[in-house]
Parts: structure tokens; sequence; C-alpha cells
């Protein structure tokens, strides 16, 4: 785990938590969050953390480290949902919520704030929290069925921002498609495999009611990991 990682960088360094969080810019509450494994770094960050200590990134934390929703185990009720922005609640991070069919990608700097259609609450120990708006952690809001029955029209689903990643089948995606020759567009939650030698992406639903969508990389591209699932009470 990264909280393992990081205490004993720490120690073997002999570097203070203070130091590391004034070299960082944060406060020193977080990075004890982070080594009581009850938060972890945003992705900007851990890539400060490893020239910090001068280690790969990747010696931090691992994809598997993140969560994602594999049963209805994983459906938490929903918080708090709101249209406008609400004042910060101590323990609580607000993300911003998007729709599923939308063109941009959120989190880049291409989305405006009218795009966005609400804001949803979540513990920052499940979703972190990091200055940098394009790797912060966002929701979207699903409309269609194709993930059913896991995923149901209406639910909130976080995304963890992971543009580079080696997709693992068994668990769940945001990807954006662009495709002028089909009637899929915008942002849709599929499981991902990537067929490497005809370079192609195979999209899965849930839903056996939706066919296997096949596409390429011009045309699509992983934006984030569910790490989480919220349905309204």
């Amino acid at each position: 785990m990264f909280a393992e990682r990081l205490a004993k960088l720490l120690e073997d360094s002999k570097t203070k938590n203070t130091e590391l969080a004034d070299h960082l810019k944060v406060s020193k509450a977080a990075v004890s969050k982070w080594i009581n494994g009850k938060a972890e770094p945003r992705p900007c960050v851990l890539h400060q953390i490893a020239n910090f200590f001068n280690v790969p990134t990747s010696s931090l934390i691992d994809d598997n480290d993140y969560r994602t929703p594999a049963s209805e185990s994983d459906v938490y009720p929903s918080i708090i949902y709101s249209q406008e922005e609400p004042e910060q609640i101590g323990g609580f991070v607000w993300l911003p919520v998007y729709e599923t069919k939308i063109s941009a990608t959120p989190g880049i700097q291409d989305i405006v704030r009218e795009d966005i259609i609400g804001w949803h609450s979540a513990p920052e120990s499940l979703v972190g929290s990091c200055a940098d708006p394009c790797n912060r952690p966002f929701s979207m809001k699903v409309i269609g069925k194709s993930m059913l029955p896991l995923i149901n029209p209406g639910d909130y689903l976080t995304i963890r921002p992971a543009p580079f990643i080696v997709p693992d089948p068994n668990k769940i995606y945001a990807v954006k498609i662009s495709d002028d020759a089909s009637d899929t567009f915008g942002i849709v939650v599929k499981r991902v495999q990537i067929d490497r030698a005809k370079k192609l992406l195979l999209l899965r639903s849930d839903n056996p009611e939706y066919p296997l969508y096949v596409t390429n990389s011009r045309k699509a591209s992983i934006i984030g990991r569910v790490i989480s699932m919220w349905r309204a009470l």
C-alpha cells in the first residue's frame, strides 16, 4: 500500500513529516493521513513525492491500490447532491457532476462551468484531494442502461482520472468516444480490453442487450477508472 511505502521512505531517508509537507506545500495533517492510510495523494502530488525521494512514481503506488466497485456491495448511499456548489463540509469534498453524454473531457480545460449539472459529496478518504483540476476526481450521472444490473440509470460514478493506464478487463472505466460514424459519443462506462496487435479497444457492457463495441485509439481513449458508485436514497 502507498501508506506503507511512504512511511518506509520517510524512515529510510530520516525525513520528518513536516519537511515533506513544506516541500509539497500541503498541511502536516495531509501527510499524516497518507501515512495512516486515511487518504491518498492525487497523481500530480505523487509525482512531486517521487521527485522528492528520487524514486519512480510507479514504486509508490499501483493501480491495484485503488478500489473499484465489483458488486452491489460497493454501491454506497448518496450523501448529498446539489445543483450549486455548497460550502465545504469537514471530511468531504465536492465533485463536479457531468452527464455521460458530453463531448468534452471532464477535468480538462475544454470543460466550462455550464457543463456541470451539479455537485456530489464524497469522503476525502475515498477520493483524496489535489490542487490541480486536471487530476481532480469527478462524478458522472449515468443515463444509460448498458451496465445493468450493477450500474443503474441515475447512479453517480466517481471517476479517478487515469488517461495512461493498461485496463483490467474485470474493472470499469470511463471512456471518451469521438466516433462520427456511429451514434456512440461522449463519455461511456465500460469494461475495457485492448487488442494491441490490431490497435483496437474492445468496450464491453454488462447488459447483454448491448453488443461489444470495437473502436480504435483515434476514436476512443480511457479518461479514468470508476472507484465508487453512489445511489440516491
